[in-house]
């Protein structure tokens, strides 16, 4: 075998090779480079839609309010109450169906119809029958999903057409046929009925919402506008599972009744039983006194079994998890917080140093900058950590001011007294006034 027959001589593949490679790589991150700016443009989009949507239900919200009208002369001077239509949405949507019932029935009677057996218009007579009942339980559901975006447990973060078609729905001022607005009803082909609201600010010209899908929607656990949990109710909820306190501490709605404090049970105590106190000193320095020391671990550690059955039963439900961090815990995380940093990122014993430095390498100091976007369900593991974090961190701070307050210690060892600065400051003061002309010192 000769090594200079073509068919056996040897070619050097690896600067081909290297160079192919090396092309690879940069298509490779030319990929995703592009792949990370479409994420970050998605994500800047997002962010963007968020805070258009809660400018946008902040002025929906405050528009139209009886306070902002009055001192308008021309407000008054012309009837601005208008029904958003002549007539109201039912009577129009019912408007000539007695007619078209009767001619149905007419022609099923005398076998005069456009259909075999006359089985379309029977069917169009059922439609009709079901009607009324079916208007009432779609004006009624409708009614209920509107009335949530007045409440104080409203997210503002969520879709604004939802917030101006509830003042179109209302006929409220600034929201009528007048000022370009205008809702209607239609019946569509399948039997179902649509409520069609346009005028100008809806993002798409208009906004329709189906009978059935709202009412099947409603029926399977789901809701057009989401309602927050109340955090008061969640947190006098934890209170009476907790134990601490008896039942008659608590109304019958559930809440701790006003005066409630802890007992001598979560005071600090030394090994002979005696109540163990720190000593606090005045803002000026002048003045120091003991207070009484509660025992945060004991309580905390009560209560974090009931804290992480709650937040459980949040996670069945994304979408209260988003709402409390938007409108109650977000807000307070924006900034930087080195208990929350070290709860979500697991770093007890760590250094505050250490601490700060994972937190801004974390996805979390992104998660706390901006409000949560409904269309993030499921959330993310990083969502539930920090949220559980958050959620946790609240409770405690809110038990913290709420039922261990600064006691002075009882008896002498309560009183306030001079520290070594404020007495040394308090003799030259003396010094200084037995030195001046002044008879009338007195301490």
């Amino acid at each position: 075998m000769s090594y200079t027959n073509p068919k056996y001589t040897y070619v050097d593949q690896s600067k081909p090779w290297r160079q192919f490679s090396k092309d690879m790589a940069s298509l490779a991150g030319d990929i995703k480079d592009k792949k990370d700016l479409e994420i970050k443009e998605e994500e800047e989009k997002r962010e963007l839609e968020l805070k258009q949507n809660e400018k946008e239900n902040k002025a929906l919200l405050e528009f139209g309010r009886t306070q902002n009208m009055a001192f308008n002369k021309n407000w008054w001077s012309k009837n601005q109450y208008e029904n958003p239509n002549s007539e109201s949405i039912t009577q129009q949507f019912f408007k000539g169906t007695g007619k078209e019932y009767a001619d149905l029935m007419m022609k099923i009677k005398s076998g005069d119809c456009e259909s075999d057996n006359c089985t379309d218009e029977m069917g169009q007579v059922a439609a009709l029958e079901a009607y009324p009942q079916a208007t009432a339980d779609f004006i009624g559901n409708i009614n209920a999903e509107f009335g949530k975006i007045k409440g104080k447990n409203y997210d503002p973060n969520q879709e604004s057409d939802y917030t101006l078609a509830s003042k179109i729905f209302n006929g409220q001022p600034g929201f009528t046929v007048k000022d370009g607005y205008k809702v209607n009803m239609n019946r569509n082909d399948d039997g179902t009925i649509e409520m069609v609201f346009e005028g100008p600010g809806f993002k798409d010209g208009k906004l329709s919402i189906n009978n059935n899908t709202l009412g099947s929607t409603l029926a399977a656990g789901g809701e057009l506008v989401h309602e927050l949990p109340s955090l008061a109710s969640l947190q006098n909820e934890n209170l009476k599972d907790m134990g601490i306190f008896a039942a008659e501490d608590f109304t019958d709605d559930g809440e701790l009744k006003p005066g409630v404090s802890l007992d001598e049970d979560f005071m600090m105590k030394d090994a002979d039983g005696n109540l163990e106190y720190e000593t606090v000193v005045s803002a000026d320095g002048m003045t120091q006194q003991n207070i009484i020391k509660w025992d945060e671990n004991q309580f905390n550690n009560k209560m974090k079994i009931y804290v992480d059955t709650q937040l459980e039963g949040l996670q069945e439900d994304p979408a209260d998890m988003i709402g409390l961090w938007n409108v109650r815990l977000g807000k307070g995380a924006a900034s930087y917080d080195e208990d929350l940093a070290r709860a979500a990122l697991g770093m007890p014993d760590a250094t505050a140093q250490e601490v700060s430095s994972a937190w801004k390498d974390s996805p979390y100091s992104d998660l706390v900058k901006g409000a949560w976007s409904y269309d993030d369900i499921p959330l993310s593991d990083e969502q539930k950590t920090l949220f559980a974090a958050h959620y946790t961190k609240n409770m405690k701070d809110t038990f913290k001011k709420r039922f261990m307050p600064q006691m002075a210690a009882p008896g002498l060892d309560g009183q306030v007294r001079y520290t070594p600065q404020g007495y040394a400051m308090l003799t030259k003061n003396k010094k200084n006034t037995k030195n001046s002309n002044n008879p009338d010192w007195n301490f």
